[in-house]
């Protein structure tokens, strides 16, 4: 099984990507006033 970048990396965007939307429609706009619309995790 051979694992190219694309591979491991795509994966972990869309985790990311899902998880970030899944936040910011929780906690609502006090959080994407405080990123300024920044994904928490490109700190």
């Amino acid at each position: 099984m051979v694992l190219t970048r694309s591979a491991i990396t795509h994966p972990i965007r869309n985790l990311q990507y899902h998880f970030g939307v899944r936040l910011f429609s929780r906690e609502g706009r006090s959080v994407r006033l405080r990123r300024r619309g920044r994904p928490i995790w490109m700190r």
